[in-house]
């Protein structure tokens, strides 16, 4: 039997199910926490009952021994007497808190040297230190006796990680003590983040092992833990560490480091309250923006009273927008208030949702690995996955959201914002967006974004603008010179135009001439910010300009260990370069990297390389990130793919650009899934024809045809052209199978679209393509597009034959490129057939197929649902029709399907009849329209008309759906809709209409329509 207090709470014995009781395993914690001294049971009672009865404290403590002993029958471990209870360190049932002590007192003992060990024995006792503690004590139990042990307990294992470490330090770099000390070092600054010591005997671990580049991060870490939860700097002795550090490495002669091993150099644990790190010129007071602050914290109060409300901060760039949020974060924190701070990437290669997993914490998105992708891209569950996260994110950080720089956010982020502000309005949360001035009225897409948000949220615009002139002098003499006179400010302020970022720049540049005499100490370069920048950078130092093109190049934050790889500097070189970066106030610290201060310092690093310098150092990134993530490169895929891309090496891009697609495709983010597939298309055009260069190119805009479908429907002209090239791609590879799934697909725009006739010869050829494959199933999909087709162009018979071949086969494991199972939809659609053949019964019992075949699954049961409501209508069961119409509506809002919600609406308007229901249907045929959906439309218009009352008005639209029908060859509703117009003629005039109708219909071989025909004619004055 084992029991384990740390990081769990469990008794598990040799066989048989674990003990987990709360008050069994407290019981045992608090007699092994005094193990081998008698406890009085009234002790252990007040203990364990604090808020009991002492009488009823001891029956309970009855009743747990009787129950704990039956466990530990077999054991010397447990000692009970009629007034005292005692835990004896047990070989046969060994307590992990007792052997974490008692590894501690070995560790202890060997640092104070009074015992003598081997390092083997000491490096074995720290070992088992390490991995017994997997966790505070009982974790979950409040009870004071348990907090002020589990403090007590943390505090011993602290201690003990403090003498292995000590004994480490003076260990030779060969001792198998390196390696624990070292992970001691690590769990010890994890656990005491605030206290200094612990990151100095880390950093001077690391320094010991020659790992100059892990000991740089470790005291940036340390320096950026201090200064963000405390508001201090280190100690005067910790600021010396890094002189000593470059010191000590020169005079090794700057050897790149034997043994350092890149994983060794990952970044560390972000600090838990950091949104985001700050150089020097964010960590000084705010100057100025009091106005602009003080309606960003009215707006944080009324979104906490009052729900959901958005801040649009927006400014020139380097105004101070970043600045400006930074100070209300602070503010939100003083208030005790969660933020996080998601930002978009002007570079390409950003996770899909990348704003969205900062706001998260980083946690992943994705749903399981076995999942169908392609089921993944429905627009039904893009929605479900939408909702949830929009509900997600309302509720993970309770307070105030950050999404900066909206100007390069996707757009999958930007629905889930819209999202968010439709189904979370009540959440008591602030949204603040940075964008650049101009941004949304130039941009149509971000236009249309915040007009859509402005209709559903209070929505606040808060601008800005220079600084004036005495706040632009504070800037001017912080970072300047203190002593510059009101001239020189005044000189610079009309110079920079007062923004924030080029006062600082200028004031640097300006101070650095004077101190070394270079250049008139007023004068600053051509170019504006850009040039200042410009000279700023050019006098940095050879490497430190070339490690800064790397960062750049990187786009984003970037770890210590992917600059190091891609830099190509030895360890001194990439640490003093480094460093001088930072000194420079040219790179800060953040999110457990390095970043640039300022986008704009980012864009004119990387526009100083020469082009073909550019693409050397992208590859070396490439390179560099798949030696750092080699055994999950699915993770950084998207930043392997354009960085390939930028070096000119597609046919490395193209592999990680489709593995980026699909774990975009996962989380449902179908804009940046058609971006990163466009851009592996891109990359496959460069390559030389040839049948594999075509064949991966065809799998691409296979998966490309189905992602848009799913994000612009079937009419959307890019789908178009995607399915023609993909045509053009198969046929010229003889490849029938991919040739049938095109075709198919072609028949779907075409249907959909409303071009019958061109849909009927693209069939034909589809189940051509399919037979010579020999795949029956395939083939039987072919005879299914060739019936339903056949079927709208008034040949229900000849139409009810192929979709009758084609249900004979079993095609359940099927899911088209329309998004609907052919098993389900053929019978649907055959119920249209029967009805109109005169079998109402045949009808009813394939509509009922078809729903029990689509079961739950919301895409099928709207499909099936839709086409069922329409066989009722044919059938003139108004019955049946109403609860169909009602779970049809239901169903499509519930899951934002459209196209069936339209017909929904449109048969609803229908039952409802008079202005309203001609409204409902008018909104139909309208919501239709706009996506270009042309199938059923003279149908739908037939409804309209039977729900005017105005004669001349209902035939002006039959007018137009029996010119729609004809010109659609969507005939098979036809003679009903000249039925009907015959009915509206002048009394002399009607028969000839209605025998014109008759004759359709008889040539359609329905009966149904027949049927109605002869009823009218019969029905005529004087017959």
């Amino acid at each position: 039997m084992r029991v384990l207090l740390l990081g769990e709470r469990a008794v598990v014995p040799g066989d048989g199910d674990p003990v987990t009781s709360l008050r069994a395993v407290s019981l045992i914690a608090y007699l092994a926490a005094h193990a081998g001294v008698p406890q009085a049971r009234a002790a252990v009672a007040a203990a364990l009952w604090p808020d009991t009865a002492t009488a009823q404290g001891l029956t309970n403590l009855r009743r747990e021994l009787h129950h704990l002993r039956r466990h530990l029958a077999e054991n010397a471990c447990l000692e009970v007497s009629s007034t005292h209870l005692t835990w004896h360190d047990d070989p046969a049932c060994p307590v992990d808190l007792i052997e974490l002590r008692r590894a501690g007192r070995a560790l202890r003992a060997a640092a104070d040297g009074r015992t003598v060990a081997s390092e083997e024995s000491v490096a074995g006792d720290g070992l088992e230190l390490l991995t017994l503690y997997r966790g505070e004590l009982l974790p979950g139990v409040d009870e004071a006796w348990a907090a002020g042990l589990r403090e007590q307990v943390e505090r011993e294992f602290v201690d003990a990680c403090d003498a292995l470490v000590a004994v480490g330090a003076v260990s030779s770099p060969s001792s198998p003590l390196q390696m624990p000390a070292l992970d001691a070092a690590r769990r010890r600054v994890r656990l005491r983040p605030l206290e200094e010591r612990g990151h100095v005997a880390l950093v001077d671990l690391l320094r010991r092992r020659g790992d100059l580049p892990g000991a740089l991060e470790a005291y940036h870490w340390c320096v950026r833990v201090l200064r963000d939860e405390l508001g201090v700097d280190p100690a005067p002795a910790t600021r010396g560490l890094l002189e000593e550090l470059l010191a000590h490495d020169a005079g090794r002669g700057g050897r790149r480091s034997a043994g350092v091993r890149p994983d060794r150099l990952a970044p560390r644990a972000r600090s838990p309250r950091s949104a985001r790190a700050v150089g020097r010129q964010e960590a000084d007071p705010l100057v100025g923006r009091r106005r602009e602050l003080a309606v960003l914290r009215s707006e944080l109060d009324a979104a906490g009273a009052g729900g959901l409300r958005v801040a649009v901060v927006h400014g020139e760039a380097g105004s101070g927008k970043s600045r400006l949020v930074e100070e209300l974060i602070g503010h939100a924190h003083d208030r005790g208030l969660r933020t996080a701070v998601g930002r978009g990437h002007a570079m390409a290669g950003a996770v899909a949702l990348a704003p969205v997993l900062d706001w998260l914490g980083g946690d992943g998105l994705g749903v399981g690995e076995d999942a169908d992708a392609r089921e993944h891209a429905r627009a039904w569950s893009r929605l479900v996955f939408v909702r949830d996260l929009a509900r997600q994110v309302a509720t993970t950080p309770p307070g105030m959201l950050v999404l900066e720089d909206l100007q390069w956010v996707d757009q999958d982020t930007l629905d889930l914002v819209s999202a968010l502000a439709r189904w979370e309005r009540d959440a008591p949360l602030l949204l603040v967006v940075t964008a650049r001035s101009g941004v949304l009225e130039e941009r149509t897409d971000l236009s249309r974004w915040a007009t859509g948000l402005r209709e559903q949220v209070p929505v606040r615009t808060v601008r800005t603008g220079p600084l004036p002139l005495d706040e632009g002098a504070v800037l001017l003499r912080r970072h300047g010179d203190p002593g510059w006179d009101d001239g020189r400010c005044l000189d610079l302020h009309a110079a920079t135009g007062g923004f924030p970022l080029h006062l600082v720049e200028a004031a640097r540049l300006v101070a650095r001439h004077e101190r070394v005499g270079a250049r008139p100490a007023m004068h600053l370069p051509a170019g504006g910010l850009r040039g200042v920048l410009a000279s700023r950078l050019t006098s940095l130092s050879d490497a430190a300009q070339q490690l800064a093109g790397v960062a750049a190049a990187v786009g984003r934050s970037a770890p210590l260990a992917l600059l190091h790889l891609a830099g190509g500097l030895e360890d001194t070189a990439t640490v003093q370069a480094l460093d001088e970066l930072c000194r420079a106030a040219v790179l800060a610290e953040r999110d457990g990297g390095y970043d640039f201060v300022h986008d704009l310092v980012r864009d004119t690093a990387y526009g100083l390389q020469p082009p073909a310098l550019r693409a050397l150092v992208h590859l070396r990134v490439g390179e560099a990130l798949e030696e750092l993530h080699a055994t999950h490169l699915e993770d950084v895929s998207a930043m392997l793919g354009e960085h390939f891309s930028r070096a000119g090496r597609p046919e490395r891009a193209v592999g990680h650009l489709r593995a980026a697609a699909r774990g975009a495709q996962k989380v449902f983010a179908t804009e940046r899934c058609i971006e990163l597939l466009r851009a592996a298309v891109g990359q496959l055009r460069t390559l030389p024809p040839g049948p594999a260069r075509d064949a991966e190119e065809l799998e691409c805009l296979h998966d490309l045809a189905a992602v848009l479908n799913a994000r612009h429907g079937w009419t959307a002209p890019a789908l178009r052209v995607t399915l023609e090239r993909a045509h053009e791609l198969a046929a010229g590879l003889h490849d029938d199978t991919a040739l049938a799934d095109v075709l198919t697909s072609l028949w779907g725009t075409d249907y959909v679209g409303g071009a019958n006739a061109s849909a009927l010869a693209v069939a034909l050829a589809a189940q051509t393509a399919a037979a010579r494959t020999a795949d029956a199933a395939r083939a039987a999909v072919g005879r299914f597009a060739v019936g339903a087709t056949l079927l709208q162009m008034g040949r229900p018979r000849e139409g009810l034959s192929e979709l009758q071949g084609a249900m004979a086969v079993d095609m359940s494991a099927i899911r088209l490129a329309i998004g609907s199972r052919p098993e389900v939809h053929a019978r649907a659609w055959a119920a249209h057939a029967h009805a109109l053949l005169g079998s109402p019964g045949a009808a009813q019992e394939f509509s009922d197929q078809a729903l029990e075949r689509a079961g739950s699954h919301p895409y099928d049961r709207a499909l099936a649902l839709a086409y069922a409501a329409v066989t009722a209508h044919l059938l003139d069961d108004r019955e049946a029709l109403e609860p169909l119409v009602d779970e049809l509506r239901h169903q499509c809002a519930r899951y934002d399907l459209g196209y069936y919600g339209s017909w929904g609406q449109a048969l609803s308007g229908w039952l409802t009849g008079g202005p309203d229901g001609a409204g409902m249907v008018r909104r139909a045929i309208g919501d239709l329209r706009a996506t270009g959906a042309g199938a059923r439309s003279s149908y739908f218009l037939c409804l309209l008309a039977s729900t005017l009352d105005d004669p001349p008005q209902a035939r002006a639209v039959l007018d137009a759906a029996a010119a729609t029908a004809r010109a659609q060859q969507d005939l098979w509703w036809l003679p009903e809709i000249e039925r009907r117009r015959a009915l509206l003629r002048p009394e002399g005039m009607r028969q000839a209409g209605l025998e014109a109708a008759l004759a359709q219909a008889l040539e359609q071989e329905s009966p149904l329509l027949v049927e109605s025909c002869r009823r009218s004619l019969a029905a005529l004055p004087g017959d």
